[in-house]
């Protein structure tokens, strides 16, 4: 539709008397639609760009107490599809902006229908970890979950969602052991209420085994990564979305038992498909292509990695932002592999690069970026400037005592660090302005 004729449209709309009759037949006319049998594939919307047209005048045109309950209760479905939607499609910002201004919108209606609001700041907490907010969307999912046992049990559908995702926030913020304690629980209730060829354990095998892979325990981790994947091929297309996540997760996984020849076939296959099926800068096409530069680095072929890996940056950059945790770990491969070709001023910019966001996202002195002071650090100490190298690492070992506690791991390796970088200078007759005798 011309943006005149929607923009005449609205403004007719906005005066007409019974805009809020002409509304609700509008929602419950493409919630019909929605919910009519197909073929295509669950949860995907049919009429997208109906349904978003339909919802912002709602929101703009109205307000909540113009529509019956029924009215608001298919506008409560509608939302929590779109922000599905967006999310599958790699839009997580998208998907929030879309979710609050429904909330905003339908504060009064929220408080009435519970179970709708849990299952709309359910797809909002996906979204928040879609853009890399992994606290947040373990706080809105704990709320949500509370409410699901409250209202509906424990083992209803929906609560073991809730408390898969929360399995899944857990791993992202490095809490490895409390993800496979939610997923096998999750697992074992699936399994009571579905037996063992239901897809929702296949999505819970997938689960299991990242958290398994993440304590090292690979030989598990393989069992059900194999399950899922073969499960999965059994019942949906081999373009399935799910059957390319599975291939990856276990390519992954192949990488990690050094078997590296099979994990690039998988990463290869998974990368096809996602490029036919998402398109090629989707954020899930995109951790194809990482995967698969970190197989050809392995296999030694630096400058088809380094070449692959600068075009994943990129797109993130420009799709999910520089400081998503996704655009970090990318950067940082790359800086990896450029230091592998010795490469270390370009190794350098890219590190001062991640430096400078992650100290303007969590500020300076947070955990988040000890690691990356630790590798500048290095990256200045081959490139034979020892003394800035000595300073990086007193700075971080100062903070680390702070934050960390003398007897950490992380802390005592920097202690040996400095001291390595102080014996260096003084063998070399060059001395240091930093005494670091007090941390031997």
């Amino acid at each position: 539709m011309p943006a005149i004729v929607s923009l005449t449209a609205k403004g007719q709309l906005l005066h007409s008397p019974d805009r809020a009759r002409f509304l609700a037949f509008a929602v419950k006319f493409i919630f019909s639609l929605e919910t009519a049998p197909t073929e295509e594939p669950h949860g995907l919307l049919r009429h997208y760009s109906h349904v978003v047209s339909i919802l912002n005048s709602v929101i703009t045109s109205s307000t909540e107490l113009e529509f019956s309950p029924g009215t608001i209760k298919l506008a409560f479905h509608l939302s929590t599809k779109l922000c599905q939607q967006l999310v599958d499609e790699g839009k997580a910002d998208k998907a929030l902006v879309a979710t609050f201004q429904f909330i905003s919108w339908a504060k009064v209606s929220a408080a009435k229908f519970i179970s709708a609001y849990d299952r709309l700041r359910s797809n909002l907490g996906v979204a928040y970890h879609g853009s890399g907010q992994f606290a947040v969307a373990e706080n809105i999912t704990r709320e949500v979950i509370r409410s699901q046992i409250h209202i509906m049990g424990e083992d209803d559908l929906e609560t073991l969602h809730s408390l898969n995702n929360i399995g899944v926030y857990e791993l992202e913020q490095g809490r490895f052991s409390l993800a496979e304690r939610c997923h096998r629980k999750v697992l074992e209730m699936k399994l009571d209420r579905f037996g063992s060829r239901h897809l929702e354990v296949f999505l819970t095998f997938n689960n299991l085994a990242l958290s398994l892979q993440s304590q090292k325990n690979l030989e598990e981790a393989e069992v059900y990564f194999v399950q899922a994947l073969r499960g999965r091929k059994g019942q949906l297309s081999k373009l399935h979305p799910d059957v390319l996540v599975s291939m990856s997760n276990l390519g992954v996984l192949k990488q990690l038992q050094g078997r590296i020849q099979h994990s690039r076939q998988l990463h290869e296959v998974a990368l096809e498909g996602r490029e036919l099926v998402l398109g090629v800068t989707h954020p899930e096409t995109l951790k194809s292509k990482g995967n698969l530069a970190l197989i050809l680095q392995c296999q030694g072929q630096y400058d088809q990695s380094a070449e692959l890996l600068r075009g994943v940056c990129q797109a993130y950059k420009v799709g999910l932002g520089l400081s998503h945790p996704d655009t970090i770990k990318s950067l940082r491969n790359l800086a990896l592999i450029l230091h592998r070709q010795s490469k270390f001023a370009e190794a350098e910019v890219l590190a001062m690069e991640i430096l400078d966001t992650l100290e303007e996202t969590y500020g300076k002195g947070h955990c988040e970026t000890f690691k990356t002071l630790q590798y500048l650090a290095t990256v200045f100490h081959w490139q034979g400037r020892p003394e800035e190298a000595l300073d990086t690492m007193a700075s971080l070992y100062d903070m680390q005592k702070a934050m960390l506690e003398s007897d950490h791991p992380d802390t005592i390796n920097s202690r040996l660090y400095l001291a390595e970088l102080e014996a260096e200078l003084v063998a070399t007759g060059q001395g240091s302005s930093i005494m670091i005798s007090f941390v031997i």
